[in-house]
């Protein structure tokens, strides 16, 4: 019965370094994309803006901001959680039957 234990504790923490190693992944994939074509793009379109236009500049660079503030510290939560999650995940007990198994 210990045995099976082990391998679910191993199953658990292999899910969790997959998980971790995907998100960190798709991390590096989509920064390339936001802060190598997307960024760059953004805020000169914004400084060319004039205020004649009705547009709130300073506005959309403060959200523009908390956007990549999000960006950055949204995986470092979601891989905080996961590893959370292994770790609740492998104390759990096993299953109980009323015979004492």
């Amino acid at each position: 019965m210990m045995f099976k234990k082990k391998q679910g504790i191993a199953v658990i923490w292999l899910g969790v370094l997959v998980t971790i190693f995907i998100i960190g992944l798709l991390y590096v994939v989509f920064s390339y994309v936001i802060y190598g074509n997307l960024t760059p793009a953004i805020y000169p379109a914004l400084n060319a803006l004039d205020n004649s236009s009705g547009i709130n500049v300073t506005a959309l660079h403060h959200t523009i901001d908390l956007i990549n503030l999000v960006w950055l510290t949204f995986p470092l939560m979601m891989m905080f959680a996961v590893i959370l999650y292994g770790f609740m995940a492998s104390q759990r007990r096993g299953y109980e039957t009323s015979y004492g198994g």
